[in-house]
């Protein structure tokens, strides 16, 4: 009688995950830095312009000398991935890259969630927090561009537009890509298309509902800041699993000026 024996089973590499190619972290070069804490942030001088007759008669005083600059503390957070498997899987050096790679394809989405609703740091600035200039009412894509460039437009500088990516579809006729940054084609505004801005719950806001509609925000210019990718490694011993934690810290600061906030109907055309 033959004797069979059952080979080990084959481990097989699934596809390898990839950051999206027009996310926040894609689109914006982080600053590299060894130490985070949080920032005061020293805000240039708001918008819009204002005028004066060249020929006036009268003293200085008659200029208007108010500045709009909002005082703002940031505190840094941390955006971290898990990795685990049985040691008799993969090794240890294995396991590690594993979890690298993976962080490295979810680690915008970290940022984006935390940029948009504040998970981590309540307190910090967000865009969806009480002082958003949130637009009445649920708009179509077209309308909506149009609400975000002029609050743009209003402070008299650039800024940015963020959306997460049903919304920037819903915009493909408006929006134009060199192959690094998505613009809109009328005013060249960058466009973030952020998996991690899919569920930004602004307060005072309605809920969106992800079948048919999400927020998409103005702001001002974005500035991130981030220490070295850490990976730890350990066990579990309840399950005798292995496990690599990929993380790193960020500190992210952001103008408030534009803080505009509209819910896109992203099924209602134009």
């Amino acid at each position: 009688m033959a004797t069979v024996l059952a080979a080990p089973s084959l481990s097989l590499d699934g596809p390898q995950p990839v950051a999206p190619e027009y996310s926040l972290l894609a689109q914006l070069t982080p600053i590299g830095t060894t130490r985070l804490a949080g920032a005061a942030w020293w805000p240039y001088p708001a918008g819009p312009a204002k005028l004066y007759p060249h020929c006036a008669t009268g003293s200085f005083a008659d200029k208007d000398l108010d500045q709009d600059n909002l005082d703002a503390s940031f505190a840094p957070f941390t955006v971290y991935m898990a990795a685990r498997c049985s040691p008799l899987s993969v090794s240890e050096t294995e396991l590690r890259s594993r979890a690298r790679l993976a962080f490295e394809a979810i680690e915008s989405q970290g940022v984006e969630m935390e940029l948009a609703n504040g998970i981590a740091n309540p307190d910090n600035p967000h865009f969806g927090d009480a002082n958003a200039d949130l637009i009445s009412g649920a708009q179509s894509p077209v309308v909506a561009l149009a609400l975000l460039e002029r609050a743009i437009a209003n402070t008299g500088r650039k800024g940015l537009i963020h959306a997460d990516p049903a919304v920037t579809t819903a915009w493909a006729q408006y929006l134009q890509s060199d192959g690094e940054m998505l613009t809109t084609i009328a005013n060249g505004t960058q466009v973030i298309s952020g998996d991690g801005y899919s569920e930004i719950d602004p307060a005072g806001g309605s809920l969106n509902d992800p079948v048919s509609e999400g927020w998409a925000f103005a702001t001002g210019p974005v500035l991130i800041y981030r220490s070295e990718m850490e990976i730890l490694f350990g066990f579990d011993q309840t399950i005798n699993d292995q496990v690599a934690l990929a993380e790193r810290g960020y500190l992210v600061t952001w103008d408030t000026t534009p803080q505009t906030g509209v819910l896109v109907d992203f099924t209602t055309t134009p």
